[in-house]
């Protein structure tokens, strides 16, 4: 057994013998990086400790979890979190698979993480990894009160990047109404164009056959012919994916909806139009 296999498996005795037989605690190696980061990962703040004070650097960068602090946000271990920025882990430091450690805890809605990782210097805004904003991770995930705690600290809730495009466009592809709500408060532009095929929050809403989000979108105004860049609305969209009960919920308030009736696709889902 290695260094990282001891490290990640909880073997502290194990992590012990190897390095006092002159292991090197930052040696690199697959998915995990470095030992640090294998224990930081699987929770074990004792080896945690241990690797430390043998002299493994907190910030050392590699494999799919970035930094060790960014492998302890993914597991949600806030003690080694903790230890980890009194160590002078950098909060800011740049993504790894999972992006930066506030975006790690934010996708799996560790709040109490967030704060913490907030109130030492993390940017509630760096736009980075797969998420490509904070807020976008904890909308796009489901996690209300994370999503809160951002929009409290300073997050841009009109930021558009990446494949989700806005918070409120991940929030509509997952039929979250709560989220979508609280975003459309807090001012989410309900309009907003973007993500990788250019579509509105009704648009996505419309993909997902969310029908309570659709019907909320409308209700909130959400326009009804905007083009996405495969030259779809909303409705033309909804008769494409042969979606018959969003289609008509559509259908009076598209002014595109004239050209559908007479066509073979929107015969097939409304027989006798």
């Amino acid at each position: 057994m290695n260094l990282h296999e001891a490290a990640s498996r909880g073997q502290e005795e194990i992590v012990r013998q190897i390095l006092n037989e002159g292991a090197n605690v930052n040696a690199q190696h697959g998915d995990y990086g470095t030992p640090l980061q294998a224990a930081s990962l699987s929770g074990n703040i004792a080896i945690v400790q241990l690797l430390l004070h043998n002299g493994a650097d907190v910030n050392t960068q590699r494999g799919d979890y970035g930094t060790a602090l960014q492998a302890a946000a993914t597991s949600g271990n806030i003690a080694i979190v903790e230890l980890l920025l009194h160590s002078h882990a950098d909060v800011n430091a740049p993504p790894g698979r999972y992006g930066t450690a506030l975006q790690a805890a934010a996708s799996s809605g560790y709040t109490a993480i967030v704060k913490l990782l907030l109130e030492m210097g993390a940017n509630v805004n760096a736009q980075t990894g797969d998420f490509e904003s904070t807020l976008q991770a904890a909308s796009l995930s489901g996690y209300v009160s994370t999503v809160q705690l951002l929009l409290e600290n300073g997050a841009d809730i009109k930021a558009e990047r990446g494949s989700y495009g806005t918070a409120l466009q991940a929030a509509a592809s997952k039929g979250d109404t709560v989220i979508v709500e609280l975003l459309l408060k807090m001012g989410a532009e309900i309009n907003a164009q973007g993500g990788s095929e250019g579509r509105t929050p009704l648009h996505l809403a419309v993909e997902a056959r969310a029908i309570p989000v659709v019907t909320q979108l409308l209700d909130k105004g959400a326009l009804t012919n905007t083009y996405d860049f495969g030259d779809l609305t909303p409705l033309q969209l909804a008769v494409k994916n042969g979606d018959s009960q969003i289609a008509l919920l559509l259908l009076p308030k598209g002014t595109d909806s004239p050209c559908l009736v007479k066509t073979s696709e929107w015969r097939k889902i409304i027989p006798g139009s």
